[in-house]
């Protein structure tokens, strides 16, 4: 017995085990299987989650590829709903993160965000199981369908962007010219400071070279009065300033309303994703956008009066402002993500893995169309297109090629946008946040000093005056030699303060970083690395855009900054290195970022390009104005389905590709257009920006300059003062007649000095020649032009889209020059003789951005009309 017993407690022992093992199996299984079913997700999906895919060739087998969100700083979250009926005011995100049927859990919930759960399912089972013709019927009609849903999402996210940049622009318009009020009323008052100072310097010792010692003192006590005065209304003004015509006119109201800052006017799509919850989050994202604005700006989406509306008639402050404008913005970037979610979506249904393809070389003679094929690596597709349509077949293999078209021009405009996107982002952070904190506590400070050092010297002032008139010389000449001591001191901080202080770097690093090859792994997308390591087309001497842009940023003296020091380019690109960020070194990081976002920009013309070689298309368009009694009938006259687009009438498949790819081409043409007026609002601004600073450089310096010398002089004049003898005495009145000259010569100067210098550079003519009918060297496509001369059809004024413009130039406060004068049309559009180089002054460049910008809006808005015919078409 004892000899059996281990060798039962051993099988004891064993299946004790065993029964242990069998549990833990049971208990673990469930969750094995979801992290296998994850695992396999992540392999099919490729690469890191935060690398956005390049477009490749849809058509050739390929595991399903998951493509993650944007590498931009993410403060809000996605959703996902098991289901495809969907709450449009929240959507649960208990199911965000599992993954159904190859969608990983970002495009799940975009997929439930559009109500297209079920059918981006079923295009994923039937592009692995077709094969019979019905089949492939059957996958075509549901691909069509599922890249409407997706291509309606993003004309209204463009939609939404238009109409947050029309307000922006407008609140931006009325801090701009506060601003240049208030800047004008401090220099007035500086003057009037130095004027006043000036003249009774003069008085004042003429009259004591003539005996008259009472006149001498009471001139005397009289300026310093004046002097101490002054500042003391300036700082009142300053406290109490306000903006006025802030209320957007009546006839803008289709593009301006000046509501509170919130997303209920915005489009169904852009509320329902900003009604959604990222997956793994509880709140959804306009839950925790609300509560970073209550934290920041007192700010409750619930409360209206919180969200700085300007539709009140009532006057604004600054501060109020900066506060909308930064709502404004900080909405603006909530929803640009949006664009990382589609491309997502889009690039799984569509089968395409992620690849860092190698680089390939541009060929010269090569067109745009052939150099987007090649960047997104569907030549051998263009081709199969290009004989397909020699050959004049339809049928569903056709049709499934210009399906494959379609999605890969639409995926490679979402790409590129998402690397739009993260500059804008960038942009709005480093201009509304770093350098507006950074100027205003420079032009604040500078302001401070003077008034200080008006204040001591009049109050100083006056009592030495009035120890002049006791004839008590000696402490009144002792005390104006410590104002002159102060003076300078403060003179001195003064000079100081030009440079304008520093900030902590508390960013990341940004889309420079990747530009210059900073980062050991780059942040760019292939398809974006790609495009700016390759030559455009367009140039015949081979260098790449990467090469281009450098040569741009060196040759015109975009920034300041020695672009070959390597430590320079990490404080540009924000590096860990870089600690501290500076007025000079944000202005050249904003300057080559804003030029880095418009050559991604350029690459929608060469996608418009690709489209209409791949698929062309001959329909007739009415050249005159749309008499459509309806919006649809009107978009689809301007995009010339008029015929195919009939009321109540129930279109084919085929017909419905048709208008699919006519709504793609009139969103890349006005898209185009657009583009190439924010490259010449870009330019405009940069000169801008060049000729406001130089002003206020030169107007402080001036300032400076005659503290300094009214200090110095003052200084030497009261030692001299203090000897007594008749010949110090004279040398002392005569130091403060030429001091006081001097003063008055200088203070005369800092008011011409506002008026600012003239452009450096050559002007070219601009896009808003073509709104009043003056030579452009940019000609717009036929859309945009169609569209800018179409009467809305409910416009109450019974005007075009352009006469509503000028109009509005005309009539609102927005524009201080005669836009009805025919000199003052041929100055803005740089077009006629009335042009010339001395035209080109700060007021005059100020209005053209504004006008700029406001064409800009208006031909963006054609997205809302290209969002309401796709949407018709199911």
């Amino acid at each position: 017995m004892k000899a059996l017993q281990p060798r039962t407690n051993k099988n004891v022992s064993r299946c004790l085990r065993t029964i242990v093992c069998i549990l833990c199996c049971l208990i673990v299984q469930p969750w094995y299987l979801a992290a296998m079913a994850d695992t396999l997700s992540c392999a099919e999906a490729g690469s890191s989650p935060t690398r956005i895919a390049a477009v490749g060739a849809p058509s050739i087998p390929t595991p399903i590829a998951a493509v993650g969100a944007s590498s931009l700083p993410t403060s809000i979250a996605a959703l996902g709903s098991p289901s495809d009926s969907v709450n449009t005011d929240a959507i649960s995100p208990a199911s965000t993160v599992s993954v159904s049927n190859g969608l990983t859990a970002d495009a799940a919930q975009t997929a439930d965000v559009l109500d297209v759960r079920q059918l981006s399912e079923r295009v994923i089972r039937l592009r692995q199981d077709s094969k019979t013709d019905i089949e492939k019927r059957q996958l075509n009609d549901e691909r069509a369908l599922l890249l409407r849903r997706i291509f309606e999402a993003v004309l209204q996210l463009q939609s939404a962007e238009s109409q947050l940049e029309f307000e922006i622009s407008f609140t931006y318009d009325a801090i701009a010219r506060e601003q240049r009020r208030e800047n004008t009323v401090n220099q007035i008052f500086n003057a009037a400071n130095f004027a006043q100072s000036g003249t009774f310097g003069i008085i004042g010792p003429v009259a004591d070279l003539n005996n008259h010692f009472v006149v001498e003192s009471t001139t005397g006590v009289v300026s310093t009065g004046i002097g101490t005065v002054l500042p003391i209304i300036g700082m009142i003004y300053n406290k109490r300033a306000k903006a006025s015509h802030l209320t957007p006119p009546e006839i803008m109201s289709p593009y301006l309303n000046g509501k509170p800052v919130d997303a209920s006017r915005m489009p169904p799509l852009v509320v329902r994703y900003l009604n959604s919850s990222k997956p793994g989050e509880s709140r959804t994202r306009m839950e925790v956008l609300n509560a970073s604005w209550k934290e920041r700006f007192k700010s409750d989406m619930t409360k209206k009066e919180t969200l700085f509306g300007i539709d009140d008639g009532k006057k604004r402050s600054l501060g109020y402002l900066h506060n909308r404008l930064t709502l404004q913005w900080s909405l603006y970037t909530s929803i640009q993500e949006f664009d990382s979610d589609l491309l997502s979506l889009l690039n799984q249904v569509r089968r395409f893995t992620r690849t860092e393809y190698p680089l390939t070389i541009t060929k010269l003679g090569t067109s745009d169309a052939e150099d987007a094929a090649r960047l997104l690596h569907v030549e051998h597709l263009l081709t199969e297109l290009t004989e397909s349509n020699a050959t004049g077949i339809e049928d569903e293999h056709k049709r499934g090629l210009q399906l494959t078209l379609l999605e890969t021009v639409l995926a490679g405009c979402l790409e590129m946008a998402v690397a739009s996107d993260k500059c804008q982002k960038e942009l709005n952070y480093q201009y509304d946040i770093v350098l507006a904190e950074l100027t205003d506590r420079q032009s604040n400070f500078m302001q401070k000093l003077y008034e200080v050092n008006f204040i001591q010297g009049g109050a100083i002032g006056s009592v030495a005056g009035l120890l002049f008139l006791k004839k008590k010389i000696n402490p009144a000449t002792e005390l104006l030699l410590v104002s002159s001591g102060i003076g300078l001191g403060l003179t001195a901080a003064s000079f100081v303060a030009l440079h304008g202080g520093w900030r902590k770097n508390q960013t990341g690093p940004n889309s420079l970083a990747d530009f210059f090859n900073l980062r050991a792994e780059h942040g760019f997308t292939p398809l974006v690395y790609a495009y700016l390591n390759s030559a455009s087309p367009r140039r015949a001497d081979g260098k790449t855009r990467r090469e281009c842009l450098m040569e741009y940023w060196n040759n015109n003296k975009v920034v300041t900054a020695d672009l070959r020091n390597k430590r320079i380019l990490e404080k540009l690109a924000s590096m860990p290195s870089c600690k501290w960020d500076t007025i000079n070194l944000v202005l050249n990081r904003t300057a080559l970022l804003s030029t880095l976002q418009e050559q991604y920009n350029e690459f929608d013309g060469e996608l418009l390009d690709l489209l209409r070689k791949g698929w062309p298309v001959t329909l007739a368009r009415s050249q005159s104005q749309d008499q459509s009694n309806n919006s649809l009938g009107a978009t689809a006259s301007l995009l010339g389905v008029q015929g195919i687009v009939i009321a109540n009438q129930q279109m084919d498949e085929k017909s419905k590709l048709l208008v699919t790819r006519q709504v793609l081409d009139g969103f890349l043409s006005v898209t185009a257009d657009a583009n190439v007026i924010s490259q010449e609002v870009d330019l405009e601004f940069k000169v801008l920006d060049r000729l406001n600073r130089q002003r206020d450089k030169v107007v402080q310096l001036t300032n400076n300059i005659n503290f300094l010398q009214a200090g110095t002089l003052g200084l030497i004049g009261g030692s001299l003062g203090l000897a007594g003898t008749d010949a110090d005495v004279l040398a002392t009145n005569r130091i403060s007649i030429v001091s006081s000259a001097v003063g008055s010569g200088l203070a005369l100067a800092s008011m011409l000095e506002q008026h600012g210098g003239w452009r450096p550079d050559r002007a070219k003519p601009n896009a808003l020649g073509a709104v009043f009918g003056k030579e452009y060297e940019h000609r717009f496509s036929p859309t945009t032009i169609r569209y800018l001369n179409a009467i809305p059809t409910d416009s109450k004024s019974n005007l075009s889209r352009r006469q509503v413009l000028i109009k509005y130039w005309k009539t609102a406060k927005i524009v201080d020059m005669n836009v009805g004068k025919e000199s003052v049309i041929e100055k803005l559009c740089v077009a006629g003789s009335a042009h010339h180089w001395w035209s080109e002054t700060i007021r005059l460049i100020n209005n053209r951005i504004t006008m700029l910008f406001d064409l800009k809006g208006v031909m963006r808005s054609s997205n809302v009309a290209f969002a309401e015919l796709l949407k018709t078409l199911d």
